[in-house]
């Protein structure tokens, strides 16, 4: 068995710990957290790892109930939750990020006199 590495955000902490934090972060329950990690609740390396994309969606997250709002939505590619159950956390990560802090218009939209390139200009220009 190899040993679990240290995350330089979350640190080394015990199960229970991680749960805690968990719980504190999303306002799960129990059961619901248990819902979420599946039969592999005991898995301390699947709890660090959830506990690590939690974490770092905590700190953009206004509040518990932004995190969740977060995690649920669901866009038409699968919501942030179903892919923390399916053990996909960067997508996960991806997904509620983008839920919480969309692009921002200048990624979308070019500056004023400031022309698209011809490869992202709409056919007929």
């Amino acid at each position: 068995m190899t040993p679990r590495r240290s995350d330089p955000v979350c640190g080394e902490q015990s199960p229970t710990v991680l749960s805690h934090e968990i719980r504190d972060l999303t306002g799960w329950s129990e059961p619901e957290l248990s819902g979420v990690l599946g039969r592999s609740c005991g898995d301390v390396d699947r709890i660090a790892a959830l506990h690590g994309v939690l974490l770092r969606l905590g700190r953009v997250a206004d509040d518990q109930q932004a995190l969740a709002t977060a995690l649920g939505a669901d866009d038409g590619t699968g919501s942030a939750i179903g892919m923390l159950r399916a053990q996909q956390w960067s997508r996960a990560f991806i997904t509620a990020l983008d839920h919480l802090h969309g692009p921002s218009p200048e990624m979308v939209v070019p500056e004023p006199g400031r022309e698209l390139p011809a490869a992202t200009r709409a056919l007929g220009d």
